[in-house]
């Protein structure tokens, strides 16, 4: 695996090409990112836990833009120890952006609905989000690169039948808000990228 890393890591001038990360690669918000970024020349890291869907997305970017490398890396964010992997495995290359934009959805209210759908939801939302932040700022806080994290539109309020969706992005926006002051001395930027409603399935 290490060989692979360090020979997707340079040019052909024997440089460090640079990477950008984007979670929730698979669909919506993420996978459109994604496609965006290529177009950009940005070299990407794409992490989902569909590998199909990545893969797929691999190919199309590739047809559309040859000179893109794009490295696939499949994870489920709902799983502490697979998000340490994850970022143990994105710390060998040299990155430009980390761009957290995986997370989950459930309506309903929540007297009536399932626990479990709720903890994965934190889990995604909240906790891959930030630890992932808190790596990636750790390591890069004085190069000029960029941390994004998706929050939402009903971040910002309580949105009926969605009150821990709207809990989750709440913290998003604390969370990225505190850390951004954290920083503000340091060359890496944080920002909050909070769309309103939007076509996406949440994977």
């Amino acid at each position: 695996m290490d060989v692979l890393v360090v020979k997707q890591s340079l040019n052909f001038k024997g440089e460090m090409m640079k990477y950008t990360v984007v979670t929730g690669a698979s669909s919506g918000i993420g996978r459109a990112t994604a496609i965006k970024l290529a177009k950009l020349g940005h070299n990407l890291i794409i992490v989902a836990r569909r590998t199909d869907k990545l893969n797929e997305l691999k190919s199309e970017i590739n047809n559309k833009y040859p000179n893109i490398d794009v490295v696939v890396k499949p994870t489920d964010l709902s799983i502490k120890g697979e998000v340490e992997d994850l970022y143990q495995f994105i710390s060998k290359f040299e990155l430009s952006m980390l761009l957290n934009i995986a997370g989950l959805g459930a309506s309903g209210q929540i007297i009536d609905s399932d626990v479990e759908a709720y903890e994965k939801m934190v889990d995604v939302n909240i906790r891959a989000t930030m630890i992932l932040s808190r790596l990636f700022v750790k390591d890069y806080s004085d190069k000029p690169v960029q941390l994004i994290n998706l929050s939402s539109a009903v971040g910002y309020l309580v949105a009926e039948n969605n009150v821990v969706y709207s809990a989750s992005k709440f913290f998003i926006n604390a969370f990225t808000q505190g850390l951004a002051n954290e920083m503000k001395n340091n060359k890496i930027q944080v920002k909050i990228f909070a769309p309103a409603l939007t076509a996406t399935d949440f994977i």
